[in-house]
C-alpha cells in the first residue's frame, strides 16, 4: 500500500503548486486562479484519499482508483481529441487566455489547441498513480496465495513501512502547505489575497 501513497503525494504537490504558484511559462496565472473553490475541494479530497489508502483499505484503493481514473479520462478527452482532430473553431478564446503563452513541446497541428507541458506532466502523473493503485489492489491477494500463514512477519513490516510513509508525508506536506499559503498571500501572513474574476477554464 505504501507504494500507492508516494504517487498520490507527488500528484497532490504538483497539481496544487501549478494551480496556486506562478511558475510562468510552465503555467500562466496572470489572470488569477478562477477555480479556487474547486482546487481547494480537490486538494482536501486528495488528502483524505491519502489518509484512507495509507491504512491499507482495499475499498479505499478502489475508490481512489476510480476517482483518479476518471480524472485521467477527463484530461485525455479534454486535450487529445482537440489536438489531433481540432475543435472546428480553432484554439478557442479560453485556451488562448489560459494556455496560449505556456510552454509546449508538441508540434502544432494546423490551428488545433496544443497540450502544454504542464498538462502532459499532470496526465503522466495521473497515469502513474492509477497503475500504482491497481497494482496495490492486486498485491495483497497474490502475496497471501504465495505465503499463506508465513506472511505474518511481512505484514508487520508493511505496517511499519506505512507508518513511516505517513510520517514522511506529514513532514513534506505541512511545510509545503504553509509556504504555498504565504505565496498566495504575497509572502506576508495576514495579508488577504486579491483575486480577479475571470472566465472558467479547463482543469
Amino acid at each position: 500500500m505504501a507504494n500507492a501513497l508516494v504517487p498520490q503525494m507527488v500528484l497532490f504537490l504538483y497539481f496544487q503548486s501549478v494551480e496556486w504558484i506562478d511558475l510562468f511559462p510552465w503555467n500562466d496565472l496572470a489572470g488569477g486562479n478562477p477555480q479556487q473553490p474547486l482546487d481547494i475541494a480537490l486538494g482536501g479530497f486528495q488528502l483524505a484519499l491519502m489518509a484512507w489508502t495509507s491504512r491499507g483499505s482495499r475499498v479505499a484503493l478502489r475508490v481512489a482508483g476510480a476517482f483518479y481514473g476518471l480524472w485521467l479520462a477527463l484530461q485525455v478527452a479534454s486535450w487529445w481529441p482537440p489536438y489531433f482532430f481540432g475543435t472546428g473553431n480553432g484554439a478557442g478564446e479560453a485556451y488562448l487566455r489560459f494556455f496560449g503563452r505556456t510552454y509546449k513541446f508538441l508540434p502544432p497541428i494546423a490551428d488545433h489547441p496544443v497540450p502544454d507541458a504542464n498538462h502532459v506532466v499532470l496526465q503522466l502523473s495521473l497515469g502513474w498513480l492509477v497503475v500504482a493503485l491497481f497494482a496495490a489492489m492486486r498485491r495483497p491477494a497474490a502475496r497471501q496465495r504465495r505465503e499463506g500463514d508465513s506472511g505474518a512477519p511481512r505484514v508487520t513490516r508493511c505496517r511499519a513501512a506505512l507508518r513511516g510513509q505517513r510520517a514522511l508525508a506529514a513532514e513534506i506536506l505541512v511545510p509545503w502547505l504553509w509556504m504555498t499559503r504565504m505565496r498566495v498571500l504575497g509572502l506576508r501572513p495576514g495579508v488577504a489575497a486579491t483575486t480577479r474574476r475571470v472566465p472558467a477554464r479547463m482543469v
